[in-house]
């Protein structure tokens, strides 16, 4: 029997953290045309393997503001800077998070102006957003709790993710190799022929 190639494409990657917290990482397969044109068409089938597996998240990072106001710019960023020492002592202590658990992701002080009236300044608004990063899931609602009654005005969102996302990345990439190959020994098989090499 005649032997067939087989082309696998290049790979890519789709992460989501779906809502009911799990962690999936799914794989495609392909190759680029220009490593199939030293074989013939008629001895080349192409095909695309997937691998999927479903992770429960074992980390998140959760993004939090504190917003402050002031009669001046410099009130206002004075009186934030007080309540967000606050707010990281207070998470610090508790979770004995270690330096670059907890960074700023974004401060921005703006102007505070009377509804409808554009052009008359009352004050001043100072928010300082920080990404709070912790190695658990369980428990992330006392976490939460903790926040908002040590200074942060708002939650702005969670994500999930995972320590060793690497590992579960290669552990897809076989199961999609291994999908791939299954499907290439079917075709290869259907019409009397065998696989040679991929």
């Amino acid at each position: 029997m005649k032997a067939l190639l087989v082309g696998l494409i290049s790979s890519f990657l789709t992460i989501s953290y779906a809502t009911d917290s799990t962690v999936a990482n799914s794989f495609a397969f392909t190759r680029s045309k220009e490593t199939l044109k030293s074989a013939k068409k008629s001895d080349v089938i192409t095909v695309i393997g997937a691998g999927t597996l479903q992770v429960a998240p074992d980390m998140a990072t959760v993004i939090m503001s504190v917003t402050t106001r002031g009669e001046t710019s410099a009130a206002a960023q004075s009186q934030n800077a007080v309540e967000s020492r606050r707010l990281v002592e207070a998470l610090t202590q508790k979770y004995e998070l270690e330096k670059g658990q907890i960074t700023t992701a974004s401060f921005v002080v703006s102007p505070e102006y009377i509804p409808n009236e554009p052009s008359v300044i009352i004050g001043y608004v100072a928010r300082h957003t920080l990404a709070v990063k912790v190695n658990f899931v369980e428990g992330l609602g006392d976490l939460l709790d903790l926040a908002v009654v040590s200074g942060a005005t708002s939650i702005e969102y969670i994500q999930f993710g995972l320590q060793d996302q690497k590992r579960y990345e290669l552990d897809s990439l076989k199961l999609a190799m291994r999908d791939a190959q299954a499907k290439a020994t079917v075709i290869a098989e259907s019409v009397g022929r065998t696989l040679k090499r991929v």
